[in-house]
């Protein structure tokens, strides 16, 4: 781009665009751990993965989740597959992800009848994934089954991530 009053515009409205979805995860979250202490980032990748804006504040570790993650989602779901209204939950801890509290959401956006870009949002959610109420507990014990989607610390892992046709997970009922 040889435009550089353009290219400030685009670099600034990217930079928004990967703010708002920081303060909306936020917002609408049901946890109290992720509505009080705002644990919570997002970012815009390109198409292959390279984030491209980042959320104000957001932690270290969280972008660097957010910027493995994409493209370990997409050896599973290519973006040849991928459909105008498709979310995708990602929380491997194997992949890309730090551990199974840390739950990012994919939406590709699309133009031209192709995904450009995927817009993404990591809440950590503090009381959900560990074996028992709380988060991770000391003395996990045990190894789990990575091969089987068990995370060795308990809750559930999305090995391979899960996709959400139209935005709702089949079977999941649409509620929180």
């Amino acid at each position: 781009m040889q435009d550089p009053v353009l290219l400030e515009i685009i670099k600034n409205a990217m930079g928004t665009i990967a703010e708002e979805i920081g303060i909306v995860a936020v917002r609408s979250a049901y946890s109290t751990a992720v509505k009080e202490s705002a644990d919570a980032s997002a970012a815009v990748c390109d198409i292959d993965g390279q984030v491209i804006a980042q959320s104000l504040g957001a932690p270290l570790m969280h972008l660097s989740s957010l910027r493995w993650s994409p493209r370990e989602l997409m050896k599973d779901f290519p973006r040849e597959t991928m459909k105008d209204g498709d979310v995708f939950l990602f929380n491997d801890q194997f992949r890309g992800g730090i551990h199974s509290n840390d739950i990012m959401v994919f939406k590709p956006v699309f133009s031209g009848g192709k995904p450009r870009f995927l817009t993404s949002a990591l809440i950590h959610v503090a009381d959900r994934g560990g074996l028992s109420a709380g988060g991770l507990p000391g003395g996990l014990g045990g190894s789990g089954c990575p091969a089987c989607g068990a995370s060795p610390f308990g809750g559930v892992r999305f090995s391979g991530g899960a996709r959400a046709p139209g935005g709702f997970l089949p079977g999941g009922g649409g509620g929180g």
